[in-house]
């Protein structure tokens, strides 16, 4: 009889394995968007030889530099998903939450798409571009309906200056004033 040791490792072994690759290369990528945050910090002016040392286009670097340079995506680091893409489109989304809704109130909504699980480690690049689409309409909606307030009450306004007008000459004329 001939026996032969197994050197086939289990089902969990392999998921084990995975595992710990997947944690190497979401901690790399973070790793390298903050090294290369810190490069083109220090190395002012010179972006271009950076890009072209590390063989990556500007448009590349600068989007390293937005994933790298974003506190708020890095602290949710063990949350975000994996991809480059998506992590370049989550930092630009925290951007314009910010912009648009101001520091605090933008950073907590960031926050919540992570505690709501609507962006997790699994999200894939639509999915995070279905979020950051439906974010810029939501803004969009929000300025024409503000833009189109700010014109009634212009209008109004108007309205209401022609009627005091119309007023003060009628009390002109009748010689009450």
């Amino acid at each position: 009889m001939n026996s032969q040791v197994s050197n086939m490792m289990s089902i969990d072994d392999h998921v084990d394995k995975i595992n710990e690759a997947k944690d190497k290369v979401q901690n790399g990528i973070f790793e390298m968007a903050e090294a290369i945050t810190e490069a083109v910090n220090q190395l002012d002016g010179r972006q271009i030889e950076l890009s072209e040392k590390l063989g990556m286009s500007k448009g590349t670097i600068s989007k390293w530099v937005s994933i790298g340079s974003n506190r708020r995506l890095i602290k949710m680091k063990e949350k975000a998903p994996l991809s480059f893409n998506s992590l370049y489109q989550l930092s630009t989304l925290d951007n314009q939450l910010n912009k648009y809704y101001g520091q605090k109130e933008g950073e907590q909504k960031f926050i919540e798409l992570f505690e709501n699980k609507k962006i997790n480690p699994l999200s894939q690049r639509n999915d995070v571009d279905k979020i950051l689409r439906l974010q810029k309409q939501l803004i969009k909606k929000t300025i024409k309906a503000k833009s189109e307030n700010t014109i009634k009450l212009s209008k109004n306004c108007q309205l209401s200056a022609v009627k005091s007008e119309m007023k003060l000459q009628v009390l002109i004329k009748s010689n009450l004033f």
